[in-house]
């Protein structure tokens, strides 16, 4: 898993993974949140073409959503623009694991 690109919005810190856009690269973005960064899951919500699980990293909140263009992982608060600029400057490290 590489590819990964990183924008901000108006509110928001925003990480794509663009070669990782499926269903089961969602799950193996979550499954290494959790090994590496110690993400855990306050939230999972599974749709009809969309799922996202609230994930918390230390104090920090993110979001990770799956949806018909792919996975991105979203942080709206500084601590957790934070903790999103830290798993992007070391994604490709864990991601070849």
């Amino acid at each position: 898993m590489n590819e990964i690109g990183i924008q901000s919005d108006q509110n928001s810190l925003l990480m794509y993974f663009h070669l990782q856009d499926s269903w089961d690269d969602f799950e193996d973005i979550v499954e290494l949140l959790q090994r590496y960064f110690n993400a855990s899951i306050e939230k999972r919500v599974d749709g009809a073409e969309s799922k996202f699980v609230i994930l918390n990293i230390g104090d920090s909140e993110l979001v990770l959503i799956n949806n018909p263009y792919g996975n991105t992982l979203k942080a709206s608060t500084n601590a957790a623009k934070s903790v999103l600029k830290e798993i992007h400057n070391s994604w490709n490290k864990y991601s070849k694991l």
